[in-house]
């Protein structure tokens, strides 16, 4: 999907996190070069910043499935993905010991 989305140039410039070269640490230099450049010039700089932390848990499913479709996002990946949003178990194992699976 992430290929997809790359070679689609689905994804704007300004992303990182999860994208290959564009993880948080790109985030915090382009911040930190922002912040350089406008006091070099004696500008301001306004930063905002968005804490997504809990944002999975909280999705709106199928708006996500109908966003992929829009990008073009098709087939046995959206099939996938639904299947993957939609019927998450989890369940534990320690040692010789096994949990009950638990619907997330």
């Amino acid at each position: 999907m992430t290929h997809h989305l790359l070679i689609g140039k689905k994804v704007p410039l300004s992303v990182n996190g999860f994208l290959p070269h564009r993880d948080n640490q790109l985030a915090v230099y382009k911040i930190h070069t922002a912040i350089t450049e406008a006091h070099s010039y004696k500008k301001y700089f306004l930063g905002i910043s968005l804490d997504i932390k809990s944002a999975y848990d909280s999705v709106y499913m199928d708006g996500l499935i109908l966003k992929c479709l829009r990008l073009g996002i098709k087939g046995n990946i959206i099939k996938v993905l639904h299947s993957f949003l939609k019927n998450r178990t989890i369940q534990v194992r320690w040692r010789n010991s096994l949990s009950k699976t638990k619907t997330v």
